[in-house]
């Protein structure tokens, strides 16, 4: 367990020594804002999306780690963002990726909503199918290659 605690400060330290390259590209006045789910603590992957978005013009706001949903609405009220991002690390948060989803569905209806991780295994993102405009990316690859693309909707 230290160990991966270690791995994830090092990793945090990479990630912030090329930050200032990320505002190079033009601003497409796209905003996002990134976030992980209340009671997820694996808050790397999530960091990366915010950068690759960052790296590709976006504005994006990360929240972090077990952000709690109604405080995401809030702040979603607040900066008005074009996409919402939310990162499951561990299989057993899925519930609560579910209940983030149509929290912010039931506020934002036409709000589009990416979700990701590790956390994903199997067949979870059938879970996703009853809900419009949420795409599921697979990886960080298919994230940067298409900047969110549609292909996943569910």
């Amino acid at each position: 367990m230290a160990r991966e605690h270690l791995a994830t400060a090092i990793t945090e330290s990479l990630l912030n020594l090329v930050y200032p390259f990320l505002f190079k590209k033009r601003l497409t006045s796209k905003k996002a804002i990134i976030s992980c789910i209340a009671n997820e603590y694996h808050q790397i992957g999530g960091r990366m999306v915010a950068d690759i978005l960052e790296m590709n013009g976006w504005d994006s706001y990360f929240l972090g780690a077990n952000t709690p949903i109604d405080e995401m609405v809030e702040f979603i009220h607040e900066i008005e963002p074009d996409m919402v991002g939310l990162s499951l690390g561990i299989e057993f948060n899925l519930p609560h990726l579910i209940q983030a989803v149509k929290s912010i569905r039931e506020n934002f209806p036409e709000l589009d909503i990416i979700v990701g991780g590790q956390g994903f295994r199997g067949d979870q993102t059938a879970l996703l199918k009853e809900f419009k405009k949420v795409y599921y990316i697979s990886s960080i690859d298919e994230l940067e290659a298409e900047t969110w693309s549609h292909a996943n909707e569910y």
